[in-house]
């Protein structure tokens, strides 16, 4: 039976009373926010709320437990709204689609739905704190007040109990093995246990009170990006941060803030760990290398409690005192993806061809600033690097070839910035196909000497109904002693006293396709006119007029 909103209130400050896990309400002076990240404050309507866990729903807005008897919804632009229900102290997504909370101080676990339908189990006079989803499609929680076990819900209210031996259980999170991986707050330790109920436990070297010590009180824990668990650890004298590998090998990152009371944790779309501190009145961020960055809240003694990724990848946190929510600003995490576009193309030879890369982060968000390698190979070889723009995208042009051709295009993202593809780096491919232009109607005849001792002579012509022309090329320069037959014409592109005309040819004997470029620019053409030809077996000749003349009619 649900009590009033005062019985409800009192019922879980009581609960909450334990050494090491009622948050210090004194902070020191207040500390400007820093420009990067931006961090938002939504304040909570009721004037006593005490919002603590928070979690993202499954209709995309943000659910927070208070203490006042209600659970909260606050969509990504700030909009609250309350449910009634009894006070509440961590809250989840479950695979039903609705959330699920833990009542302590009624000894029961809730299920609210996005509609905000109440349903309430009783959990058998234990103290249920810490929940989460686990792999078996049941909800798993801890409990507190050294009951030694671990309970399982499942969607329809059915609850059983898995002793691990003694000790208060805080937090809970699935693990990447399939497990579920919970912190031992007055046992210094962090505990595995599968869905079948085999546990198994791995001690904090700070402190472990299991050898004497006071402990490093494990609160707050998380799967990270790199596949191990990450907790906090939020004893005064210990103030870290801690990662445990499934194997159970376990690593500690101080803080640089003395005292700060790390409370939970999160993983953030930029690849690193988010973590409230409780009583430093910061947001704390961790790499998976075990670098620290703190950044102070604006409202200050506003001790921060549960935090969350939201549906926008910003960082969402519960301020128990500060009666607010706040919302993180949080920058794109490293390349997960590189798409090239277009992926197949074809254009007219002798322009130019552009792609564009558009590199994300694992949560799809733009990742701006990061260098794309392009490579190009096959009718043309060549490559470049251009940065991502704030949309996440980088484009490479580059000039087609003259005659007809194919391009395989590569790109990747160069996260380290070394010039090449490293493990992990994501990369794309694409193709371009570069065709003969269409013909136009014109006529263009000539015949001359360009340095070099290359000699010419050519008619093409185009018409409604043909194609057709011929041309003979001698290159006596001892280099090269060329000659080239040109057997037909079977492209004409003219542009005022300009002329472009392709065909196939024989170069001493061997059959080929050549590109010949004229330009009629004065009469006579010497010193004025110009002529050129590239054939696909790699003959090349080109310059002004030494003599002759050229027509473009």
């Amino acid at each position: 039976m649900r009590g009033t909103p005062r019985t409800r209130r009192s019922a879980l400050i009581a609960i909450l009373v334990v050494p090491g896990l009622l948050v210090g309400l004194l902070a020191g002076p207040f500390v400007p926010a820093v420009a990067s990240p931006t961090i938002t404050e939504y304040p909570l309507p009721a004037a006593a709320d005490f919002p603590n866990g928070i979690t993202a729903g499954p209709d995309g807005a943000l659910w927070f437990t208070d203490s006042s008897g209600t659970i909260g919804r606050i969509t990504t632009s700030g909009s609250v709204t309350d449910f009634q229900a009894n006070a509440a102290y961590a809250i989840t997504a479950g695979p039903d689609g609705a959330l699920w909370f833990t009542e302590p101080g009624f000894s029961q676990i809730g299920r609210i739905t996005t509609s905000g339908a109440v349903t309430e189990f009783p959990v058998g006079g234990v103290q249920p704190y810490g929940i989460t989803a686990g792999s078996d499609g049941a909800l798993w929680f801890a409990e507190a007040g050294n009951s030694g076990q671990i309970g399982r819900i499942t969607t329809s209210g059915s609850v059983t109990e898995f002793p691990f031996g003694n000790g208060f259980t805080s937090s809970i999170t699935a693990g990447p093995d399939g497990a579920l991986w919970f912190t031992i707050y007055n046992g210094s330790a962090i505990g595995r246990m599968t869905t079948s109920g085999s546990f198994s436990e791995f001690f904090v070297p700070t402190q472990p009170a299991a050898t004497g010590g006071t402990g490093d009180a494990p609160n707050g824990i998380t799967t990270g990006p790199d596949g191990a668990l990450w907790f906090t650890e939020e004893n005064g004298t210990a103030n870290k941060i801690g990662r445990v590998t499934t194997s159970g090998s376990v690593t500690e990152f101080a803080i640089p803030t003395p005292s700060s009371q790390p409370n939970s944790i999160t993983a953030a779309p930029d690849g690193a760990l988010w973590f409230t501190e409780a009583n430093g009145n910061k947001i704390g961020r961790v790499t998976t290398s075990g670098s620290v960055t703190e950044f102070p809240i604006p409202t200050s003694i506003s001790a921060p409690r549960g935090i969350t990724t939201g549906p926008d990848a910003a960082v969402w946190f519960a301020e128990f005192s500060g009666n607010q929510i706040g919302r993180v600003t949080v920058g794109p995490g490293p390349p997960a993806s590189l798409v090239l576009a277009p992926k197949t193309a074809t254009g007219t030879v002798g322009t130019q061809h552009c792609v564009t890369a558009t590199v994300d982060d694992a949560s799809a968000n733009p990742t701006p600033n990061v260098n794309v390698v392009f490579s190009v190979t096959g009718s043309v070889n060549t490559g470049g690097t251009q940065a991502t723009d704030v949309s996440g995208n980088a484009q490479f042009c580059y000039q087609g070839p003259n005659l007809p051709g194919a391009d395989a295009i590569t790109a990747f993202a160069d996260t380290n910035r070394n010039g090449v593809q490293d493990p992990g780096e994501p990369s794309d491919e694409a193709t371009m196909a570069w065709l003969l232009p269409t013909a136009t109607t014109g006529q263009a005849t000539g015949g001359g000497q360009i340095p070099g001792g290359v000699a010419f002579g050519f008619t093409a012509k185009s018409d409604s109904t043909s194609v057709k022309g011929e041309c003979s090329v001698v290159d006596v320069s001892p280099v090269n002693n060329i000659k080239i037959k040109c057997t037909d014409v079977t492209i004409l592109v003219q542009t005022g006293n300009k002329a472009t005309f392709f065909g196939d040819a024989i170069v001493n004997g061997t059959a080929t396709t050549y590109r010949i470029d004229v330009q009629d620019n004065a009469e006579p053409g010497a010193g004025a006119d110009t002529f050129s030809i590239q054939t696909v077996s790699g003959y090349t000749a080109s310059g002004a007029l030494v003599n002759g003349n050229i027509q473009v009619h």
